[in-house]
């Protein structure tokens, strides 16, 4: 029985050997390795709904691939859909094969699992180029929290832990996290408790931008403590 991590890494391996994008006619071309996953009892056809992943350019994203024109191999009819989300009725395939084509777009395979299947006439270029951008537009806009980094000493001054509430209320205000962090070495391992009460100290005085999302704690020969943005 094949888990999830399977499927995904064998999906992996298939595409990497087997997929071949061509941007000029917007088509994915399958090379010899088509029966790769089946061998295993997993196989690239309806049953798996019909959808290749490949990654396009430098950004990584990922396309969902629909079957279009002539890799839609099904033997009974399909429901049509028109290219403005009109319902079309159903009809054989090579019936909607041939209403696309009259009007020079593709017939896409959009829900393989329904019944009957659900096919709609399109332009898959275009359908592509805006999937891409909106894909785009959403990493864009995806906000990347990172954690850094502020290093204590046990017999940190005044002035200091000033200049370290400065450095962690820029990283705040960026939506950062920030962890304190306090390196004891030698005979300072005995007095831990003062280390845990310096950042418990510097923590109130970061009360009015933060919250104690990880309270201090000694591991090892580290304490530290993680404060993150109030929301």
């Amino acid at each position: 029985m094949l888990t999830n991590k399977d499927r995904y890494d064998k999906i992996n391996l298939f595409l990497r050997r087997s997929i071949h994008f061509s941007p000029v006619n917007n088509r994915v071309r399958l090379g010899q390795n088509i029966n790769l996953l089946s061998k295993d009892s997993f196989s690239v056809d309806v049953s798996f709904k019909n959808i290749v992943h490949f990654f396009c350019g430098r950004g990584g994203i990922i396309i969902k691939e629909l079957l279009i024109n002539e890799q839609i191999r099904l033997s009974g009819e399909i429901r049509l859909v028109g290219e403005n989300g009109e319902q079309l009725g159903i009809v054989s395939v090579a019936e909607a094969r041939r209403m696309a084509e009259d009007k020079s777009l593709d017939l896409a395979l959009i829900s393989p699992s329904a019944t009957p299947p659900v096919c709609k006439i399109m332009n898959y270029g275009k359908y592509r180029y805006d999937l891409q951008k909106r894909e785009k537009e959403a990493k864009s806009k995806q906000k990347i929290v990172e954690t850094k980094t502020i290093r204590f000493g046990l017999n940190i001054s005044e002035h200091d832990v000033e200049y370290r509430a400065k450095q962690a209320k820029e990283f705040l205000m960026k939506g950062n996290k920030v962890k304190a962090n306090m390196r004891l070495s030698g005979r300072e391992n005995a007095y831990a408790d003062k280390g845990i009460e310096t950042l418990k100290n510097f923590a109130e005085k970061m009360s009015e931008w933060s919250v104690v999302e990880v309270a201090p704690f000694k591991e090892g020969r580290y304490i530290n403590m993680v404060i993150a943005p109030k929301k």
